[in-house]
């Protein structure tokens, strides 16, 4: 995969590509275009995702351990076997987002958007989990 481990990417447009097991840890992305792209076991650890259009990329088994996902769209996304561990999903929406098998231990999702219980019992977190009232995630083994 391409090596953009702290690139400035704001405002870039990468709808479609293929960034499969790309290096874009800690890289700012902020409002980047990446709908329908194809990030499977991407590292993205660390990286500045807010505002980004995320809707149906395929993120399947990607590194996003501490990214900022802060009002950013993962509509649909593929996030099967993600880790998502310490990630901030400030208002992210994750309408139809593919959960099964994701990581959230110490996600802050409390504010996320169209997140259901049922799709939350196919991920997992632990108790730094943060959630809004009422709904649950079973823990991390």
């Amino acid at each position: 995969g391409a090596g953009l481990s702290g690139a400035r990417l704001m405002l870039a447009d990468f709808a479609g590509a293929d960034l499969g097991q790309a290096d874009l840890s800690g890289a700012n992305l902020n409002s980047a275009n990446l709908t329908g792209s194809r990030l499977k076991g991407a590292d993205l650890s660390r990286a500045d995702l807010s505002r980004a259009e995320l809707a149906r990329a395929d993120l399947r088994e990607a590194r996003l351990a501490g990214a900022y996902l802060a009002h950013g769209s993962l509509a649909r996304a593929d996030l099967r076997k993600a880790d998502l561990g310490g990630a901030t999903l400030l208002y992210s929406d994750l309408k139809d987002a593919d959960l099964r098998g994701a990581r959230f231990a110490g996600a802050g999702m409390a504010t996320a958007r169209n997140r259901a219980q049922a799709r939350l019992d196919l991920a997992c977190g632990d108790a730094q989990t943060a959630l809004p009232k009422g709904l649950t995630i079973p823990p991390c083994r």
